[in-house]
């Protein structure tokens, strides 16, 4: 895991300060751990510098996005840092417009969460989870996503579902998919057909066998 100092940089204009304040109260009462300027800028060093650090330092860099921080040469810096750093970058747009120009190449292509015109800090509280999913999905807990909360869970779900459990759905299901292609694309190679289908008959194989479970269960 990062043994970065911070979990998310909360980069936004200073237009939307008291919104940025808002986010950023959200987050910390659950555990995250936030830079935010111009509270985190150290004392002593050149603010371009301690932004930049702030950046590097972060697990996650959250755009708050609105037509200011569309217009925000400071944003849009903040954005490049981060791009050039690796850090992952998660837009948050607070108002119902979308990114022109240079903030459309960097940002149009991400996971976009919509917080539009929150009021308070309650406004914010539901989208916690989802950023602590991006950037630490190994101890979010899953329960809204469906999926097993604790690893006592997945351990022995691990643990009833042996190897063998799946050979015979996987070769149902593998025979079902070949017998529907050659229905369907019959002047498909059985080459083309095998390497096409493995990935899926195991993919239904497993399904068989988690819905098998819940039955059971």
């Amino acid at each position: 895991m990062s043994q970065k100092r911070h979990d998310i940089f909360i980069s936004h204009s200073s237009l939307d300060s008291d919104i940025a304040f808002m986010l950023c109260e959200a987050f910390e009462n659950q555990g995250v751990k936030c830079w935010i300027a111009p509270r985190d800028v150290r004392v002593g060093m050149p603010y371009a510098e301690s932004i930049v650090e702030g950046i590097e330092n972060s697990q996650a860099l959250v755009v708050l996005f609105s037509s200011n921080s569309d217009k925000s040469d400071g944003v849009l810096q903040e954005i490049e840092v981060a791009r050039n750093s690796k850090v992952p970058i998660i837009p948050i747009r607070i108002e119902d417009v979308f990114p022109t120009k240079s903030m459309k190449f960097y940002i149009m292509a991400n996971h976009w969460i919509d917080a539009i015109n929150p009021k308070s800090v309650d406004d914010f509280n539901k989208f916690v989870k989802e950023v602590k999913s991006i950037i630490n999905p190994e101890n979010i807990d899953t329960t809204s996503y469906g999926l097993l909360s604790t690893d006592k869970n997945i351990k022995e779900e691990k643990k009833s579902n042996s190897f063998s459990d799946y050979i015979f759905p996987f070769i149902v299901s593998f025979v079902f998919l070949v017998i529907l292609s050659d229905i369907v694309y019959p002047s498909l190679e059985l080459q083309d057909v095998v390497y096409s289908f493995l990935g899926l008959a195991f993919v239904l194989a497993k399904g068989f066998v988690f819905f098998r479970g819940k039955v059971r269960g």
